[in-house]
Order: C-alpha cells, then sequence, then structure tokens
C-alpha cells in the first residue's frame, strides 16, 4: 500500500507540474515579455500576414510548418533568455515580431532564422535534428544582430581590412545552406579571421556568427580570439558597435 501510495502521490506531483507548465502558463509568460518589451511573440503565425507579400511570391518557394505544441515551452525559455540579454531598451527601440516556426525554408533550403525590418522568424525544431537549445538562442542572436546591423552604422571597412587581403566572401550565405560544416571551425578559417565556416559567406554572416557565441558561450570565444588576432579584432569591433547601439552593453 506504501507503495501504491507513493505513486499516487508521485502521478498527483506530476500532473499538477505539468498542468503549470501547461498553454495557460506559457501564455502568461508570453504576455509579460509583450508587456515589459513592448514586442510580439507569435507561435502560431498565420504566413499569409507573418511575411513581407515579396517573400510569399512563388519564385522564392517559401515552405513553413507550424512550431508543435510541445515545443512551445522550450521556445518560450528560450526567447526569455535571448531577451534578458539585451537591454530592455533596445529590445524595446529594435524589435517588433518575433515569429516562430517548426520548420522554414525557401526555394528547397532549409533555414535556422531569418529577418525582416523589425521582425525575426525563428525555428524551434527537433534536437535530434540538431534544433538544441543552444544552435535555436544562437539564432535568436545572430537574427537580431543583423536587425542591429541594419538599424546602426557598422565599422564594415574597419571589419573587411581583418580579412585576408584578396579574400571575397562567397555571396549572402544562402550558396552554403545544407553545408554539413556550416557552423563548424577550422584552423586555418580562424587564422583567416572567420569563426566558423559560415562566416565566409559575407560581412553580415561573419557578424551574425560571431555575436551568436558572443551571448552564448562568450569564454569559448574569448579563448579562440586570444589565439587568433583577427577574431579578436572582429570581436573588439563587434563589442564596440554594440556599445554604441547602448551603453547598458556590458562585455568581461
Amino acid at each position: 500500500m506504501r507503495r501504491l501510495y507513493t505513486i499516487a502521490i508521485a502521478f498527483l506531483v506530476a500532473t499538477r507540474i505539468a498542468a503549470a507548465s501547461g498553454p495557460a502558463e506559457f501564455g502568461q509568460r508570453i504576455a509579460a515579455m509583450e508587456d515589459r518589451y513592448g514586442i510580439r511573440i507569435h507561435c502560431a503565425p498565420d504566413p499569409a500576414t507573418a511575411f513581407p507579400a515579396s517573400w510569399l511570391a512563388p519564385a522564392l518557394a517559401l515552405e513553413c510548418r507550424p512550431l508543435a505544441d510541445d515545443d512551445t515551452g522550450r521556445m518560450v525559455d528560450l526567447v526569455e533568455r535571448f531577451l534578458a540579454a539585451h537591454p530592455d531598451e533596445t529590445i524595446a527601440r529594435e524589435l517588433k515580431h518575433i515569429h516562430l516556426f517548426g520548420s522554414l525554408g525557401f526555394r528547397g533550403r532549409a533555414y535556422g532564422g531569418t529577418h525582416a525590418g523589425s521582425s525575426m522568424y525563428v525555428v524551434g525544431g527537433r534536437a535530434d535534428d540538431g534544433y538544441t537549445d543552444e544552435f535555436i538562442l544562437q539564432r535568436l542572436h545572430s537574427e537580431f544582430s543583423s536587425i542591429l546591423l541594419e538599424h546602426h552604422p557598422f565599422p564594415t571597412a574597419a571589419w573587411v581590412r581583418l580579412n585576408p587581403a584578396r579574400f571575397n566572401y562567397s555571396g549572402n550565405g544562402f550558396e552554403m545552406l545544407g553545408r554539413g560544416d556550416l557552423y563548424e571551425g577550422s584552423p586555418q578559417g580562424r587564422a583567416s579571421g572567420f569563426l566558423l565556416n559560415y562566416c565566409m559567406s559575407s560581412t553580415e554572416n561573419d557578424f551574425n556568427m560571431l555575436s551568436a557565441w558572443l551571448f552564448t558561450k562568450p569564454a569559448e570565444l574569448a579563448a579562440v580570439a586570444r589565439q587568433y588576432p583577427a577574431i579578436q579584432g572582429k570581436l573588439e569591433l563587434a563589442e564596440t558597435f554594440y556599445r554604441s547601439v547602448s551603453a547598458s552593453y556590458l562585455f568581461d
């Protein structure tokens, strides 16, 4: 009887925890973030209104899938962590919408995230498919860094001077999507100033990837920067840029 009683109590506690972490609780937390930052967080966005009209053109072949219900809690946690890493006034001024999807792609290639204007579109896929908490959190930071890049003067010339002579970025990043080593780095690439392989696609993506590490694994980024002077130079430019956006940004 004692074992059955213990199981019954455990079941009751688990049920109450699940209820406390259910849709109502997620809705309350989303509402609190929306009130605090003056933004909208969309866990079930309508593609017809969420995306710019130009993205719906047949030539772009946009495909998206809704965020799974059982992924909502994890995404709410990650959005909270992302927002807390930035000054409140910066989020309120620069960001208007966060749209969360289960998958997103254009012209047959999967995207982890993208942005338009003051809106972010981020995928919350399964961890088994590579969408770990760290990966998703990095996409949130990287897309926000693109928004800031578009809204504020960026030291592009100084950044590019840290690249090897006669180096040209490969495009805009689309040409590299699908590569298995996209988010990996190499000693050769880092010696040339590129933290990850995807950094070699464009100045924007170069800054995006470094920003993602700056806010999710700063100690590891600092260790890499100490070893590679060009990355150290880009890190210093990135920190200076963020401080130009808001003096409230603090970096060790």
